[in-house]
């Protein structure tokens, strides 16, 4: 099954019948609240029987789950996708896969969704769900390259300090965009990874 948007994973892992292999993934339209859960990848939560691969957006870790992950872990065996070390999608995708079980359930957050579809479309015998939360389908526009490109730039002439803070609030409903707690949660991982990350995830 496929989701889009935010959903209770947790109702989608414990009702959703596995995809047969071979069988085409279907489009699903569940929409309920969800609450938001050092770099940690490839790290099991707990044992429930089912796997759970959790794939983070752009300079996020584990921690970006911290809020959901007990309640996934009660239906699941959740893992964390290593998207640290790799320069390209396909190349993270690879990874994922190298790490993952045989099957599983994968959710992709912003960057994170597009590393989670590429999986899917390279190993949709062993992918039984896909949740792709906040993220797109449409290919990078030539505005987002070329500033993707000055970022690069700006950052490897200097120290990463992390995200600067005007980003991170375009990034949070604006009910949260003064939420401190939430922005020193998310600042506190992209320093956390650190400068050479940036620049592998923003390439």
């Amino acid at each position: 099954a496929v989701c889009a948007g935010a959903f209770p994973l947790v109702h989608l892992l414990a009702q959703a019948p596995p995809r047969q292999p071979g069988a085409p993934l279907a489009a699903r339209s569940d929409r309920a609240g969800c609450r938001p859960s050092g770099r940690r990848s490839g790290h099991v939560v707990s044992a429930r029987g089912s796997n759970l691969v959790l794939l983070p957006g752009l300079m996020c870790d584990h921690r970006l789950w911290d809020f959901v992950v007990e309640d996934l872990s009660a239906v699941a065996d959740v893992s964390f996708g290593d998207l640290f070390r790799d320069p390209t999608i396909g190349e993270m995708a690879d990874r994922v896969l190298a790490q993952a079980p045989e099957t599983f359930a994968i959710a992709g957050f912003s960057m994170g969704g597009y590393i989670a579809r590429d999986v899917a479309l390279r190993a949709p015998d062993r992918v039984s769900h896909l949740a792709l939360l906040n993220t797109s389908a449409r290919r990078t526009s030539d505005k987002d390259l070329i500033r993707n490109r000055r970022m690069i730039e700006l950052a490897s002439a200097r120290p990463f300090t992390g995200m600067a803070p005007a980003s991170l609030k375009q990034a949070l409903h604006p009910d949260r965009g003064d939420d401190q707690a939430l922005l020193d949660h998310i600042q506190a991982m992209a320093r956390g990874l650190g400068k050479d990350v940036f620049l592998h995830q923003m390439g």
